[in-house]
């Protein structure tokens, strides 16, 4: 049963949604989020919607039998959904989309080239994605102190960690630390791996970049994180030391590396974002032309 207070909030961003579209007066609405009243509200203005899932798993939420189509990330979730009872054309596998910069990214004119030492492997931490600051000073310093490697520290818009975790580390050239990154997709592609949270578009960033990852405390997206270990192209650790192993014994085997890459090379799927802009103008333009061609 709903709770008051979430249905108050779906009454405002229904109210809200109604409004949008008598002002633009859109042909399709594309929907990246379960809010479960969108397509009900756009049928009624015979407009069609279409639903990008940016999770590699399928939550009820999502399920609306008035989306005119579906775009997910894999065959797996096409099949679940086809057992939901939704028909074959109104799903297209397609991965998640993610931005373009991803897709043609260099090794050598890279910004990140000459403050990183070519010689070490890079361990990338997305530590804005946590805010815990004890815990991310503890494992940096076990992995410093247990292999030769040099460590990325991403804060994104916590000036606060950025700034204690830069006092903590000053004089050590092993340690990088970064605030927001607005080119990230260059310090991935020259990263070893990847320590961040389940969150389906970054998982799918890493992707793309063949880039291994350790999903760490994957509580809020445990499902997206499955769907990768089953896969064999990521580890989940629960505790830091279950971290620290798994990252040093990785960072010793360049045969394990190299399995993991291959892995993510023969699953990812290049251009969603243009896939789905095609496909959607295509099911738009049909859907206008058809009373002309009766």
């Amino acid at each position: 049963m709903d709770r008051p207070w979430s249905k108050y909030f779906n009454y405002l961003g229904e109210k809200k949604l109604r409004e949008i579209i008598h002002q633009e007066q859109p042909d399709g609405i594309i929907n990246v989020f379960p809010f479960g009243a969108t397509p009900e509200i756009a049928q009624g203005f015979d407009i069609p919607t279409f639903t990008v899932l940016t999770d590699y798993a399928l939550h009820a939420r999502w399920f609306h039998p008035k989306t005119d189509k579906y775009y997910v990330a894999t065959n797996e979730l096409k099949s679940e959904l086809l057992t939901k009872g939704f028909e074959n054309e109104q799903i297209e596998v397609t991965e998640i989309p993610i931005r373009s910069a991803f897709y043609n990214v260099s090794t050598i004119h890279n910004s990140f080239i000459k403050q990183l030492d070519p010689f070490k492997k890079t361990v990338m931490i997305a530590a804005g994605a946590y805010g815990v600051l004890g815990e991310i000073e503890v494992m940096v310093k076990s992995l410093l102190s247990n292999s030769d490697c040099q460590i990325a520290i991403v804060c994104g818009r916590n000036h606060k960690m950025e700034k204690s975790l830069r006092e903590t580390f000053e004089g050590i050239n092993q340690v990088h630390i970064f605030g927001f990154v607005e080119n990230i997709q260059e310090l991935m592609a020259i990263s070893s791996c990847l320590v961040t949270k389940a969150g389906g578009l970054t998982l799918s960033e890493a992707l793309t970049l063949s880039l291994p990852v350790f999903i760490y405390k994957p509580f809020g997206g445990q499902e997206n994180a499955l769907y990768f270990v089953n896969k064999r192209i990521a580890m989940i650790a629960f505790n830091k030391s279950e971290l620290e192993e798994q990252l040093i014994s990785f960072l010793s085997d360049e045969k394990y590396t190299k399995e993991i890459k291959k892995r993510m090379i023969a699953l990812r799927k290049k251009r969603a974002a243009d896939n789905i802009s095609k496909n959607i103008l295509q099911t738009i333009t049909t859907k206008i032309l058809e009373p002309i061609l009766v």
